[in-house]
């Protein structure tokens, strides 16, 4: 007990001797205490919550069982279970190790907070060496607060995304340290898991980085098979086939996405734009209306990442992470559902953001108010802020997309900042 009471008196003195420690204290209590808190009210006192944790149990459970899971009546899910075989075997053998509920979303939620914080350590020895500077002392507090609604909606829904985006991290990580086999191995674990990660062969083609992407090709054959040791080869091919089933049918369902307001995406985005405009239009020519303006956006969008950074940047950590991160914010919008826990992935863009100001803009105001502005679209108007609104506030505030604005913000802001500092 005495070497813990010593610990505690240390930790008060040095709040007293660096006012500064407050911040790291209140942010502390805001991402660890709180989060906790209320999963733990959610789940284990009501019984609801971790509502994307069940369905993947649930596949994990079935696959080992040889039953269907690309099948939403048997999932009992309103959407399919749209990930590949290989993820579900994951998790069959994550619901052997831990079958009981209470202890499996435990161990999520404490993996969730270890993915969480393997990320900021990543970005933040990702930001020291490419910016050769030392970190401000507010980094963590700043960027864990910027990505804090979308890591508590992770936790809540006990969504993959915080693991995703430490694989991501990760990936780049080994990749830009020249160790192209584990970055495209590491980018086909988690593509298996989420799929428009596979925006990043871009990269790789773009990079010429050929290596990395002949090991994510041999990975992900070598990923798709594997659960064939275990189920049998005709078994294996036929969850195969379903998968590839159920991705078909994803295309057609997005329409149903977007009346889930909480869909973010670039295309859902255009659909309720165009049935604001156009509500009687006939279904085949919003399906095609829809799909052909999100395609015309997405592909300058894509082209003019690639032109600025490749053409107006020489620094090649600058150049790579600038790049990555307009890619990691075009992944999450791009992709036809972008839930508000798959924001999880602007984590490494917010650093390499308020990295560039520390470094050369100091003095400036613009990109403080840039993310300041990016934070107040999708953490300050919401519905735990205006109480009294209710419901129907929260419905306006998506359908009006306030959470894919803010990361249209960040895009944009890291377009702009290769034409801010000359030389770079």
């Amino acid at each position: 007990m005495e070497p813990i009471l010593n610990t505690f008196t240390k930790a008060l003195i040095r709040i007293k001797t660096h006012p500064v420690s407050i911040i790291y204290v209140l942010t502390f209590l805001a991402v660890v205490v709180a989060p906790v808190y209320t999963t733990s009210v959610r789940i284990f006192f009501h019984g609801y919550g971790y509502d994307d944790f069940h369905i993947l149990m649930k596949a994990g459970m079935r696959i080992f069982q040889g039953e269907l899971i690309y099948n939403a009546q048997e999932m009992a899910s309103d959407v399919p279970y749209l990930y590949a075989p290989f993820s579900a075997y994951l998790m069959g053998i994550y619901h052997v190790l831990f079958p009981d509920g209470a202890w499996a979303r435990l161990v999520w939620t404490l993996l969730s907070y270890l993915a969480f914080g393997g990320t900021l350590k990543l970005c933040a020895n990702i930001m020291r060496e490419i910016f050769q500077e030392k970190l401000p002392w507010f980094f963590y507090p700043v960027v864990i607060f910027l990505c804090f609604r979308y890591f508590l909606s992770n936790l809540q829904n006990g969504q993959v995304n915080a693991f995703l985006a430490f694989f991501m991290a990760l990936s780049l990580y080994c990749l830009f340290y020249e160790k192209n086999f584990w970055a495209g191995a590491v980018l086909a674990f988690a593509s298996l898991i989420k799929l428009p990660l596979l925006i990043f062969l871009l990269f790789f083609i773009f990079l010429k980085k050929w290596r990395a992407l002949g090991a994510f090709v041999i990975t992900t054959f070598v990923l798709l098979l594997l659960p064939a040791l275990h189920l049998g080869w005709n078994e294996n091919i036929f969850y195969l086939q379903q998968w590839q089933e159920a991705l078909h049918t994803k295309s057609q369902a997005i329409f149903t996405y977007f009346k889930n307001y909480s869909n973010q995406s670039l295309v859902c985005f255009y659909g309720r734009l165009i049935e604001l405009l156009w509500p009687n239009l006939e279904y085949k020519k919003f399906y095609f209306y829809t799909y052909a303006v999100s395609i015309l956006t997405a592909i300058p969008m894509i082209l003019g990442s690639f032109y600025i950074y490749l053409t107006r940047v020489k620094s090649s950590g600058i150049k790579f992470f600038g790049l990555a991160s307009c890619l990691l914010v075009l992944m999450v919008i791009l992709s036809p559902a972008a839930w508000k826990a798959t924001f999880m992935h602007l984590l490494l863009p917010y650093s390499f953001i308020l990295m560039f100001w520390w470094k050369f803009e100091k003095s400036s105001c613009f990109i403080p108010l840039l993310l300041i502005l990016s934070f107040g679209f999708s953490s300050l108007i919401n519905k735990e802020i205006f109480l009294g609104m209710g419901g129907d506030l929260n419905i306006l505030i998506h359908k009006l997309s306030f959470i894919f604005f803010s990361a249209v913000i960040v895009f944009a802001g890291l377009w702009v900042l290769p034409f801010r500092k000359q030389n770079l």
